[in-house]
């Protein structure tokens, strides 16, 4: 693994881990600073996922809905384009649960049938698609 590699690789495991905290500014300046290097070695993949965790990051924080679903959109838009269907998928299951948080019913049916056309497992447990279910019956 490349220097670069390694340096995206564990800003991204700080970011990640300061937002399972609670660390949440600490968490997206780690996430912030991993994304300087992706973009130099052109790691498409590599910068949605980023982009993918700071939308969880602000989706975590009370009032900050509208901000995650930007970011989470960029993610998507950059995930769609990868072969690796597990971040659309996450993508549109966070996305709807986002939508319900602004109660933007129509938005988060469309992101959730976008989302079930993985069918992975861990679209039925994970990023509030059960709840997104739940708000939509």
């Amino acid at each position: 693994m490349t220097d670069i590699k390694l340096e995206a690789n564990a800003l991204y495991g700080l970011g990640y881990n300061h937002r399972r905290m609670g660390n949440y500014d600490k968490a997206m300046e780690f996430l912030e600073q991993g994304l300087v290097p992706l973009s130099d070695t052109g790691n498409i993949l590599g910068q949605g996922r980023f982009y993918y965790v700071m939308g969880e990051v602000l989706l975590d924080q009370n009032g900050r809905a509208q901000e995650a679903i930007e970011m989470l959109q960029h993610a998507y838009g950059i995930l769609e384009t990868c072969d690796d269907p597990e971040g659309p998928s996450l993508t549109l299951g966070t996305l709807g649960e986002a939508y319900t948080r602004i109660e933007a019913r129509d938005d988060a049916i469309i992101a959730l049938r976008k989302a079930s056309r993985f069918q992975y497992p861990w679209n039925l447990k994970s990023n509030g698609i059960v709840n997104c279910i739940n708000f939509l019956d």
